[in-house]
């Protein structure tokens, strides 16, 4: 199931397909009740099959810390997850390096007790600045270190929340691609 939080995304990279024009806007909390009583209407009975929602678009993570605390208890309670046959419900959302890096700790702090396992999926594509440029992404490579490493430390430190990442591989990227990337994984291995 799909409730949006925010609408648009930061970025608008070169080599995405399913960007739009939009800025970046957080819903409102009245928007995503009205959505969240859609989906119960909807599926109504039928509730109880389901145990997971998505918490869309591009970058949820970057919505305040309150509206995606209050989107995820209001879905709980409003969808009844918690009476489902199907246990342990899943919230999942994207979120962008800069989001990863705002993000306060209270946030995550905040998820981590819900009745919830989170799993956040933060677009990194790629450690190299030659690559970032080529694919458009309005990032430096320290940044994307910088997010990577918070993330393995959210990962440490939060039992049900889990963040992973998408790097992008392509045979006509830059050769520092595949290099900064091993680079990235492997130093990782030194901090865990």
């Amino acid at each position: 199931m799909l409730s949006t939080i925010a609408d648009g995304c930061l970025y608008k990279c070169k080599f995405c397909k399913v960007k739009n024009q939009k800025a970046f806007t957080p819903r409102s909390k009245t928007n995503i009740r009205q959505q969240l009583q859609a989906l119960w209407d909807l599926y109504a009975d039928d509730l109880i099959n389901y145990n997971s929602l998505f918490l869309g678009e591009h970058d949820a993570l970057n919505a305040p810390e309150d509206l995606i605390l209050f989107a995820a208890e209001t879905a709980y309670d409003t969808l009844g997850f918690g009476r489902g046959i199907m246990t342990r419900p899943t919230l999942y959302f994207f979120g962008s390096v800069d989001a990863v890096l705002s993000a306060p700790d209270t946030l995550f702090k905040g998820l981590d007790p819900l009745p919830f396992n989170t799993r956040i999926n933060i677009g990194l594509e790629s450690a190299d600045p030659e690559t970032l440029d080529k694919i458009g992404k309005p990032i430096t490579a320290e940044k994307v270190t910088l997010a990577f490493r918070r993330m393995q430390e959210i990962n440490k430190t939060c039992q049900k929340v889990e963040m992973t990442c998408n790097f992008i591989m392509d045979e006509g990227l830059p050769p520092g691609h595949n290099i900064a990337m091993m680079a990235l994984v492997r130093d990782s291995l030194r901090f865990t």
